[in-house]
This record gives C-alpha cells, structure tokens and sequence, in this order.
C-alpha cells in the first residue's frame, strides 16, 4: 500500500477584532480571546500534523497588510505547532505581543503578504454591511450582479474583480503546497469578511456540478475566526485526492480544477 504524503492547506477569517463605534469596521487588532480560541483551534490539528513529520520550515503563513491577520494566523499556527508556553495553555494570553514573546522561532517560518486578498477600493457597501447580515448580503449581491459597479448608489468593486483577484491568489498558493519540491507542506491563509468568503467558495464549487449563489449553501459567509482546512493526499504514485472542512461539513474537492 502507497506511504499518504498529506499536506494542510489552511484557510480563514481572522480572529475576533474590536469593532469601531461608528460602524466603520474592525480596528486593527484581535480580541486576547480570540487568539486563545484560535490556538485551541490549531491544536486540533496537531496530531495530523504531527504524524507526517512536519516541522515550522514547512510552513508559510499567508495574510494581508492589516495586521490582525498576521497575528490571527500565527495563534493558530502555534496550535498546530504545539507552542506549549502556559499562556495559551490555559488561556490567559493578554495581547497579540505575547505570541512573540514565545520560546519559539518565528524566524524557521515563511510569511507572505499578499494585497489580493485585502480589501479593494473601493470594496462593498458599507451600510450594507453593518445592516446585521454582515459580508452575507454583499457577496450575495455580488453574486448575483457579478458585473455591477454599484450596490444602492454605493460605487463597489466588482464580483468578477475580487473573485479573479481572490482565485488567482488561492490557484498559486495551491501550487505551491502540491509542488514536486515538496517545500511547504503547510500554508495558512488569513483574510478578511467578503473577501475569504471567494476561495473557499472556489474550493467548494469545484467538486459540485452547479455552482453555489449564494453563501447560504455553505452556511453563511465566513465570520471572523472561522477556519476551513484542504486536506490534500499524495501517494507515491503523484495522484492527488483532496477533501475540505468547513464548520462541521466535509466536501469533496477537484483538485485539479482548482490548480488549472
């Protein structure tokens, strides 16, 4: 029987961040709970992880120019990783500062920021947004009007622009965790609301027949800490089999669609 040679392709929204008074969006920073909950969420994967070997120069943290996701993906990374400073241990972490303040490297790890998976500008419609429903009635717009320039009088970048932008950011990151060198093994993503919500609809989409249109049919848009994981299998052999988690629900993946 072939040796599975699986790698984790991670991908999220970041952690729970404090929200401004006057509606205009998140500040930039993540809630000390929020990054306990992430460490506590990347230590589920531990195990897996462990069993194939990897080590941090396996692994590339991929987040855009707010910091929040930086620091979003390093707690979970640090779950992953088995980071065991009693801090996160028994969730008395207080700030950001002290996942850089741990005994270990940061340094043996690759990080890249990527501007396609940021905001646009302009983006969404911003009241909108703040009605409640969150990115869920603007991606759901976008969707549907994938053209439009415009959402109630608000000008917005268009749906093809940012799923463009967004899918071509997952298809080269997705190449280079299944690439023959083998370099990264484990690669996180962590972006923001609206803006996530595109890959892993890509994800999803590629092994279903019609395409989905509207969040809804993958229980909603993704909300800030959410995490997804593509779990991609290689045997010996090079042939590839994938399969994605997301809030409870397991979907078969194309990979192949993804990658071309």
């Amino acid at each position: 029987m072939s040796r599975i040679d699986r790698r984790f392709f991670v991908i999220g929204r970041h952690g729970e961040a404090p929200q401004k008074p006057d509606g205009g969006g998140s500040y930039d920073r993540i809630l000390p709970h929020s990054i306990v909950d992430l460490y506590q969420q990347g230590s589920t994967l531990r195990y897996e992880v462990g069993e194939q070997g990897l080590i941090l120069e396996d692994g590339l943290i991929v987040h855009t120019a707010r910091v929040r996701t930086k620091i979003s993906a390093k707690a979970h990374f640090a779950g992953v990783f088995n980071n065991k400073r009693k801090e996160f241990m028994h969730g008395t972490t207080t700030c950001a500062e002290d996942l850089d303040k741990t005994h270990y490297s940061w340094n043996r790890v690759s990080f890249q920021d990527d501007p396609r998976l940021n905001f646009g500008n302009p983006f969404g419609n911003r009241r909108i947004y703040n009605n409640g429903l969150g990115a869920a009635d603007c991606v759901n717009y976008w969707l549907r009007h994938p053209t439009a320039t415009t959402h109630e009088e608000s000008e917005i970048e268009p749906g093809v622009s940012i799923e463009a932008r967004t899918t071509t950011a997952l298809r080269e990151n997705l190449n280079k965790i299944t690439s023959q060198d083998g370099k990264i093994k484990y690669l996180e993503i962590r972006s923001h609301s609206g803006v996530v919500d595109w890959p892993v609809m890509a994800i999803i989409n590629s092994g279903l027949e019609t395409k989905m249109d509207c969040v809804e049919q993958m229980g909603g848009a993704i909300q800030m800490g959410n995490t997804s994981i593509l779990k991609i299998d290689r045997t010996e052999g090079g042939l590839y089999q994938a399969s994605f988690e997301l809030r409870g629900e397991t979907y078969q993946v194309d990979l192949q669609n993804l990658l071309s």
